[in-house]
């Protein structure tokens, strides 16, 4: 077997470099989408777990606010009690200077035991850290803050700081830099740290987020009952790290979904590695009947074909390893930014290096090559040893195994139905079907493929000339060089059509959701408001002056935070019911009449949002309970309505509601509907010019806030549209692939057409014909292919993954635009066989055996 690889297999890939390297290509693309995905999602995640780790210290247990504020004072009574180690109060909030800064305040006379960060430099010098105490103490508005948000902004100590906390502007200072690490722990790049009454006074609160507990192991039960027993009316205990774990549990879908649409470009290499491999074999046929008559047996000769496969897969697998680590920072910026404008502020700046990562690439990279090449490889083990297969015999061969693969695309429509049917509400069912589909999609290809090009043959002979005609002659004669690329690039765009399908119907959706949602004429919020959803609210004040405005008819107030409905992470929201049913009716998927919904909403009853339904099961009348700031409430369905704020679902109840139950009626934002005759930009140029000297807001119109959801859904999908352009890429190459195989096999044919007299223009047009002819091929396939993968990504994964059931709508400039990539790809494809067209001698061609 190995003397069969080197005598016979190696001399001939130096011979013909380009047919290894471009399959090995078209894996390390697939490797590289899966690697950079996986190292994007998972560094978000751990960039947040880690930070939260670095701010929690040693802490044990945590104590929460719930309905009331919690007070500092509370731990100098809890550190008393037997078996409680530490604790510490923590105000943690989010600033907004040239960008984000997480501030934390601490009081670092409690910190003992629990974290020293900030409080020395890593070295655990007593008077170093007696020095920065005192300082942090001593002089008003000092943070100690990260070296690496000192260096991007070029600030030093002592340097003065502007900032927006909430609503409010502030100012304070640089009184030195964190350290870089702390034993094994990293000191994020955004970090603020200050004393609690510093960051009281810079946020405007007297309360604190938290008060972290150590609790020793031995009297952790009694010291648990203990600390129970002190803790104020509807506080909860709990255990540290719930915030990153939710933040996990939030990306899981998102995650799911971008981890499948990685794998599609390594699907696709599939095809390219079969096409790459049965293309070689059906190129050496002489020499594999002569190395059979010299008695080579099929087993040598199947392992050398699956070892030649091995190498191209590792060369491929090797080179998608390296681009993944690259093109992780790409995805890890565009997951953060997801997430962050999706969940909760993430900033991820280092990639985290995943061995596990790395390794499940590399076998799936390798697993696919051989796999992919072992039909090939039987076929080469099956060559009859006393005769060659001729050309015609071949092709024969090859319809054959086209109206085999065309019958299998009923057993696999079969699957996918019953995929679809018996797999409940697991998304698994959904990514089975769809893979069945673009599979089924592949094998019905090559058959309908040639059955068209025969068809229409004459037609295009009539619209277009003899060389089009040809060309499409040429491309049904030779379905075993071409019949593969067909398949792939059809795949690749009905991937690239259902995921083009679904954005742009989700697209369409969130317009008139946004178009119903947001009514009002202008929408004033926090400074931070984006970066910190629920801390950041309104100073009560900025209310009131809004509220008296001469210019302002009617103003509707939006307060929400998180909250639990039947062990579903959600959250619940109040809005003035009065004043929204003045701007329409909303949308809804379930219940009464909009006029009796909103009737309802003003008796105390509850909305859920569509995604919680589809979550917990709840339908209109039912009762339910809200856990929500230490509080259990039951309510019943009022009715459920379309929300596209969160894929996790929203409770929303009138403001009366909330003020009786939640307490808290301070809200995050304002909308504001002006009198008639007002110029709204007008009214936001003079709110921000009078408001802004004492206050950060947010004044935006109607337009801009309906522009800034417009900008984070494109975000949003950043990533999916790139891993859909990889997919598209590796089917390119495969048709390059076929294409080169063609030319270098059509070296007699050609000269003799050029002998005949066709011109150098006339060839290169059969050339980019027959390329354009795969091309619009393919995309006639894959729209059939690409619609049915959007119905099951719209009606079925993203049910079960998100919660929204979409409406399917058909985006005809999608459309087109993917035809347009499709002639693109084959173009580019066509590059190299043309210059290789160019060089022919018609001579040397001529007296080809």
């Amino acid at each position: 077997m190995l003397r069969l690889l080197l005598l016979v297999h190696l001399p001939f890939w130096r011979r013909h470099p380009a047919q290894a390297l471009l399959p090995a290509l078209g894996i390390a693309l697939g490797v590289a989408a899966i690697v950079a995905v996986d190292l994007g999602s998972r560094s978000t995640v751990s960039s947040f777990r880690h930070t939260v780790q670095t701010l929690e210290g040693r802490t044990t247990d945590q104590i929460l606010p719930g309905r009331r504020p919690l007070r500092g004072e509370l731990s100098r009574r809890l550190v008393r009690i037997e078996g409680v180690e530490a604790a510490a109060p923590v105000l943690q909030s989010l600033a907004l200077g040239e960008e984000p800064l997480r501030l934390l305040g601490i009081d670092p006379f409690s910190e003992s035991g629990i974290r020293t960060i900030g409080l020395d430099d890593g070295s655990g010098d007593p008077a170093l850290v007696r020095r920065r105490i005192l300082q942090l103490v001593a002089r008003p508005g000092a943070l100690l803050i990260s070296r690496a948000h000192l260096r991007r902004h070029g600030l030093a100590p002592g340097d003065s700081l502007e900032l927006a906390v909430g609503p409010y502007r502030t100012r304070a200072f640089v009184l030195d830099a964190l350290p870089a690490r702390i034993g094994d722990l990293e000191i994020p790049g955004d970090l603020a740290v200050g004393d609690l009454a510093t960051v009281q006074e810079l946020t405007h609160r007297a309360d604190v987020s938290r008060i972290d507990l150590v609790i020793t192991s031995g009297q952790r039960r009694r010291a648990l009952q203990a600390v129970r027993a002190l803790l104020p009316p509807e506080a909860r205990l709990v255990r540290p790290g719930g915030d990153a774990a939710h933040l996990r549990t939030m990306m899981s879908a998102l995650r799911t979904n971008l981890r499948a649409l990685s794998f599609l470009a390594l699907f696709v290499s599939l095809f390219l590695i079969y096409n790459a491999m049965l293309l070689a074999v059906l190129r050496r046929r002489a020499e594999l009947g002569t190395l059979r008559c010299l008695g080579a047996t099929r087993g040598e000769i199947l392992g050398a074909w699956l070892v030649e496969a091995l190498w191209i897969g590792l060369l491929g697998t090797a080179l998608g390893l390296l681009l993944g680590l690259g093109a992780g920072r790409w995805t890890l910026a565009g997951i953060a930014r997801t997430a962050s404008d999706l969940y909760a502020y993430v900033r991820a700046d280092q990639i985290a290096i995943v061995p596990s990562v790395f390794l499940r690439a590399g076998i799936a990279g390798v697993a696919a090559s051989v796999v992919a090449a072992l039909a090939p490889a039987l076929e080469a083990a099956r060559t009859p040893p006393v005769r060659v297969a001729s050309r015609g015999q071949l092709e024969d061969r090859a319809q054959q195994r086209m109206i085999r693969a065309a019958w299998l695309a009923l057993p696999l429509l079969a699957v996918a139905a019953i995929a679809l049917l018996a797999s409940g509400a697991s998304v698994g069912g959904g990514y089975l079907a769809a893979a069945c589909i673009a599979l089924a999609t592949a094998a019905l290809a090559p058959f309908l493929g040639h059955r068209l090009l025969v068809g229409l043959r004459p037609l295009l002979g009539r619209l277009f000339g003899e060389i089009a005609a040809l060309a499409a002659r040429n491309i049904a004669a030779s379905l075993s060089r071409t019949g593969v690329a067909l398949a792939a690039l059809s795949v690749a765009l009905s991937m690239s059509i259902a995921m083009g399908t679904m954005i742009s119907s989700f697209h369409h959706e969130l317009r008139g959701w946004i178009a119903d949602s947001v009514r009002a004429d202008v929408y004033v919020s926090p400074a931070t408001a984006e970066i910190d959803r629920f801390a950041a609210r309104l100073d009560p004040q900025v209310v009131e002056i809004l509220r008296r405005r001469p210019e302002v008819e009617a103003i509707d107030t939006y307060r929400g935070g998180p909250a639990r409905v039947r062990g579903v992470d959600t959250f619940v929201a109040g809005i003035d019911v009065a004043v929204f049913r003045r701007g329409g009716s909303p949308r809804l998927v379930a219940g009464p009449s909009p006029t009796v919904f909103l009737d309802r909403l003003e008796g105390g009853q509850a909305a859920i949002s569509e995604a919680l339904m589809r979550r917990t099961g709840l339908r209109p009348g039912d009762r339910f309970e809200v856990e929500a700031f230490g509080q259990r409430v039951e309510f019943e369905v009022a009715g459920v309505h379309r929300d596209y704020s969160s894929d996790r679902g929203v409770v929303l109840v009138d403001r009366r509601t909330w003020k009786i139950h939640f307490g808290d009626d301070t809200p995050h934002s304002v909308a504001l509907y002006l009198r008639d005759g007002e110029d709204v930009s007008a009214v936001v140029d003079r709110l921000r010019r009078e408001l802004g000297g004492r206050w950060a807001l947010l004044v935006r119109s109607n337009r801009s806030l309906r522009e800034q959801a417009d900008r984070v859904f494109v975000r949003t999908f950043g990533v999916a549209r790139g891993l859909e352009t990889i997919g598209v890429a590796v089917a390119a190459i495969g048709i390059l692939a076929a294409l080169l195989a063609l030319l270098l096999e059509r070296g007699r044919e050609l000269a003799t057409l050029r002998a005949l007299g066709m011109s150098r223009r006339q060839l290169r047009g059969l050339l980019l014909g027959e390329s354009a002819l795969l091309a619009v091929l393919a995309w006639l396939f894959a729209l059939a292919g690409g619609s049915a993968l959007a119905w099951v990504l719209l009606h079925v994964v993203h049910v079960r993954s998100f919660g929204w059931m979409l409406p399917f709508r058909v985006p005809l400039g999608d459309w087109f635009l993917d035809l347009l990539w499709g002639l693109a790809a084959a173009g580019l494809a066509t590059w190299i066989p043309l210059r290789r067209a160019r060089r022919l001698s018609v001579a040397a061609g001529l007296r080809e055996e």
